[in-house]
C-alpha cells in the first residue's frame, strides 16, 4: 500500500489490475495520485450496500477461499497507512478495525518491563476482520473517482506483443456479461494470487519465466465467536500457545467478535471440524462459525 512512482521515458496513462482482493485493493491505493486512469478487474459480484461491519456475513466472496478465515494484520501495515493514508486509517477506525499496542503481543514477563521508546508506534499491530478491512478499503478507493470497478469478470490472457527481444504487456483478454472483449491499459498488475495463469501466458510469448512452489505442510482451522448476553470480553493477552504439535491463538476484531484459530502438523494430527465446533462452543459459550482450509 506504500506509495509507487511510475518512472520510464514513456509515461503511462492507464493501469489495470487483475484481481480486487486485497492486493489489488493495495495496488489501486499505491498507484493513485499519479494522473493514471485505474480499472480494477474483479471475477466476483459487487459488494452489497451494508455496514462494514456485516460485511463478514453479507458479502458474498467466492473467488477469495480465505476471506472469512482469521487474519492479523501486522506493524508495517499500520505503519504505511498511518503515514501515508491517514484518511483511510480514521475510516478503518470509525469501522472498529483498531490498533492493538505492544504489551498484548508479548508474554507477561516481558510486558511487564515494557516501557516506551522512540519508535513504538511503528510496531503497532491492527485488530480486525479481513472482511471489514477490505471492504472499507474498496470504498475509499471508489469514492475518489479515479478507480473504476469491473465485477463478474474473468481474465482470460494478456495482450502480449514482443519486438526487439522484449516481450510487451499492453492489456487483457478479459470475458463479463457481455462476453469477450480486449482492455489495453500501459501498465497491467496481475493480482489474480495463487491461481493466476500469468506465468503459462508469458511463457507462451517466450518469456520462459520458473516457479518453485513447496506445499505447506500445515493444516489451519478457525472459528468466529461474538459474546452472547453480558459476557465480558476475554483478555487480549495471553491467549495463545505451541503444544509442539498444535499452535493456537485467538484474535480481536471490530464489533466485539473474535476468533480462535488452530494450526497443526497434517503429517501427524487429524482434527474433525464437526467435533471441534462443538467443543469449542461448549468452551466458550458463544455462537459462531466453521472456516477452514481443506
Amino acid at each position: 500500500m506504500s506509495k509507487l512512482s511510475v518512472v520510464g521515458t514513456h509515461r503511462p496513462e492507464s493501469a489495470l489490475i487483475l484481481g480486487g482482493g486485497i492486493a489489488g485493493l493495495a495496488s489501486a491505493l499505491a498507484l493513485r495520485g499519479q494522473g493514471l486512469r485505474i480499472t480494477v478487474v474483479e471475477r466476483d459480484p459487487e459488494p452489497p450496500d451494508v455496514m462494514p461491519k456485516d460485511a463478514f456475513d453479507a458479502w458474498s466472496r467466492p473467488g477469495v477461499p480465505q476471506f472469512r478465515h482469521t487474519h492479523f494484520f501486522l506493524a508495517r501495515l499500520h505503519a504505511i497507512l498511518r503515514r501515508e493514508h491517514p484518511e483511510l486509517l480514521a475510516e478503518l477506525a470509525a469501522a472498529g478495525v483498531i490498533p492493538g499496542s505492544l504489551d498484548q503481543l508479548l508474554p507477561a514477563k516481558q510486558a511487564a518491563s515494557l516501557r516506551a521508546r522512540p519508535g513504538d508506534a511503528d510496531l503497532v499491530h491492527i485488530w480486525g476482520r479481513r472482511a471489514t478491512l477490505e471492504y472499507v478499503l474498496r470504498r475509499h478507493l471508489q469514492r475518489r473517482g479515479d478507480v473504476d470497478f469491473v465485477h463478474d469478470t474473468s481474465v482470460l490472457g494478456l495482450q502480449l506483443t514482443a519486438a526487439n527481444a522484449q516481450l510487451r504487456v499492453g492489456g487483457a483478454q478479459l470475458r463479463g456479461p457481455r462476453g469477450q472483449r480486449s482492455f489495453q491499459a500501459d501498465l497491467v498488475v496481475d493480482a489474480l494470487g495463487v491461481r493466476s495463469k500469468s506465468r503459462e501466458w508469458l511463457n507462451a510469448g517466450g518469456a520462459g519465466l520458473r516457479m518453485e512452489r513447496e506445499p505447506s505442510p500445515c493444516g489451519y482451522y478457525c472459528r468466529h465467536y461474538k459474546p452472547v448476553g453480558a459476557l465480558p470480553e476475554p483478555p487480549r493477552r495471553g491467549t495463545g500457545a505451541s503444544l509442539d504439535y498444535l499452535v493456537f491463538g485467538m484474535f480481536f476484531a471490530e464489533d466485539d467478535t473474535f476468533s480462535i484459530a488452530i494450526t497443526l502438523s497434517c503429517s501427524r494430527v487429524t482434527i474433525s471440524p464437526g467435533r471441534s465446533s462443538r467443543a469449542s462452543s461448549t468452551c466458550c459459550g458463544c455462537g459462531g462459525r466453521w472456516t477452514r482450509v481443506p
